[in-house]
């Protein structure tokens, strides 16, 4: 499930977008998506700042080559001190960042009654503010290097475009982050941002494993969605690609790759 040195090795991405960035921030990058996505960032990117609570060698062996740099932060990212942290250490390693990718986040089981004010607060912090945080801390740094493309995408979910009665809270703010992508789409592109989200159905990382494996007899297999089964992290990789090719003309979106569960 997670990224591997031959997941990397072997993943290809149009000759046109290799290396097409100097430098990309992840955010939430020991995360299972993240973790899925890595083949294609560390491919577009010439340099990667990663930033997390914290690493295993899993994640940063694999991506060690002698052309690429790479930079690991450990921060919390629910302070908006650590973000700053982060970003100060990010730009005096690689300068100006060309792409940002928030894969951060936190989903709750629990429905409207069974969600206290302090439980919201923290969902609220771990997807909507910290989504807001890093689009702003990111925009901060554009502004002395306007024109350049640049690409943000911020990870949703498909919760936030069907009910998800024991999930509403977390559902409402994913529907906030792809309101935030539009108007930050329209207001920024004109400086050469785009702002996209991807909204993801089940994926099945490590964090979920053993629901995942109690739940589906044969996962990924789950004959109830049209496609037949639920993703993994790697099914993310060709939107990400296409997402963060610097010619494209895609911005202010949400795709939802979900397999059509959400139909």
């Amino acid at each position: 499930m997670s990224a591997t040195s031959s997941d990397i090795t072997e993943w290809q991405v149009a000759d046109h977008i290799l290396g097409a960035y100097k430098c990309g921030w992840i955010l939430g990058a020991s995360g299972g998506i993240a973790r899925g996505i890595l083949p294609v960032m560390s491919k577009i990117c010439r340099n990667l700042a990663l930033v997390d609570r914290s690493f295993s060698s899993d994640i940063i062996e694999p991506l060690q080559r002698p052309s690429r740099k790479l930079f690991c932060c450990e921060e919390n990212l629910s302070s908006e001190e650590g973000l700053r942290s982060f970003v100060t250490q990010a730009t005096e390693h690689f300068g100006t960042p060309d792409v940002l990718v928030v894969a951060a986040g936190r989903v709750l089981n629990t429905d409207i009654l069974g969600t206290d004010a302090q439980t919201a607060d923290a969902l609220y912090e771990d997807n909507l503010r910290l989504a807001f945080l890093a689009i702003r801390q990111f925009l901060s740094c554009c502004s002395s290097d306007p024109g350049e493309p640049k690409s943000i995408i911020i990870v949703s979910s498909n919760a936030a475009f069907v009910s998800r009665p024991q999930q509403a809270f977390y559902a409402a703010l994913k529907a906030a982050v792809c309101s935030l992508v539009k108007s930050a789409a329209k207001h920024y592109g004109p400086i050469g941002v785009r702002v996209n989200a991807i909204a993801p159905g089940r994926v099945w990382v490590n964090r979920n494993d053993k629901e995942v494996k109690a739940s589906l007899q044969n996962p990924p297999f789950d004959a109830s969605r049209p496609l037949g089964r639920i993703l993994l992290p790697k099914d993310l990789c060709s939107t990400f690609q296409l997402l963060l090719d610097p010619q494209g003309l895609v911005t202010g979106q949400t795709i939802v790759v979900d397999g059509g569960s959400s139909l």
